[in-house]
């Protein structure tokens, strides 16, 4: 299936790892046709909202997340009104970051999106009780206007929204599905301090994810990985078609480590239009 014309649109979400600087060649290396866009790492989504599907299925462990995006999905106005209480230019930030809203209300969704805008860095990350603790970051922007919030409802309303492990999202497609897989990059030398909320991907759910990758592929879904390396996909990668690409990686505090430039790889098991 094809996305819809002239409706893309930006993610209003920043998120560490997000994609958006590849998006030309992650658009580029979709398949032409598919029947449903599934991300089982939703995260920002913003390759969702750049190729705007007719039918999707986005998938996160971030229940925070996710709700926020059900939230501008079915009562955009309230979390309209909930968001504009406070300064658009990110003054409130530690006020509201004190704030523990009802969960599932349109302020916990306004909470989320106002402290995603003014975050470091657009980390999530949160302590071993679920506290939210990022610092305020620095040029950041306003927040999206009124009719910002409202485009992106319209993007949204094409898709279901899944609060669950990646593991179920990828077992709800089909032969001619297009799975976008973009998990966090992690390694048993990395520790993630609870970065996109404690238990959210660990070394350990590798293998999981391996297997049902394989499951996917045997089912004839089209499936595009995008990784930090290959490392732990040796056998599933084997008969795919993988490229390297440089990627800049703006996450640590220190002067020195914001701008990283490094190497992922992306691959998939279907003909694409281009990877180079």
């Amino acid at each position: 299936m094809k996305g819809v014309e002239g409706a893309v649109m930006d993610s209003p979400i920043r998120w560490a790892g997000s994609k958006r600087a590849l998006l030309p060649r992650l658009r580029a290396a979709m398949p032409t046709d598919y029947s449903r866009y599934i991300e089982p790492f939703a995260g920002s989504a913003c390759l969702f909202f750049e190729a705007s599907p007719r039918s999707a299925i986005l998938g996160d462990f971030n229940g925070e997340l996710i709700r926020a995006f059900q939230h501008l999905q079915i009562d955009v106005e309230a979390v309209i009104r909930e968001i504009r209480r406070w300064d658009e230019d990110g003054g409130d930030y530690y006020d509201v970051r004190a704030l523990q809203p009802n969960i599932g209300s349109s302020a916990e969704a306004a909470r989320f999106l106002y402290l995603n805008r003014f975050g470091f860095n657009g980390v999530y990350r949160t302590n071993r009780l679920g506290h939210y603790n990022v610092p305020r970051g620095a040029r950041t922007g306003k927040l999206p206007s009124g009719d910002d919030w409202r485009r992106v409802s319209r993007g949204l309303s094409t898709a279901k929204l899944r609060h669950q492990d990646f593991k179920r999202t990828i077992a709800l497609s089909r032969a001619g599905d297009f799975l976008y897989v973009d998990p966090p990059y992690v390694t048993t030398a990395r520790s993630t301090y609870g970065e996109y909320g404690y238990g959210s991907f660990e070394s350990s759910k590798m293998q999981q994810l391996r297997a049902s990758l394989q499951r996917a592929d045997s089912r004839g879904v089209k499936i595009m990985l995008s990784f930090g390396s290959i490392e732990g996909f040796e056998d599933l990668l084997e008969a795919w078609t993988v490229v390297e690409i440089e990627t800049t990686r703006k996450i640590a505090a220190k002067l020195e480590s914001r701008s990283r430039v490094g190497t992922e790889i992306l691959a998939v098991n279907y003909s694409a239009r281009s990877l180079i």
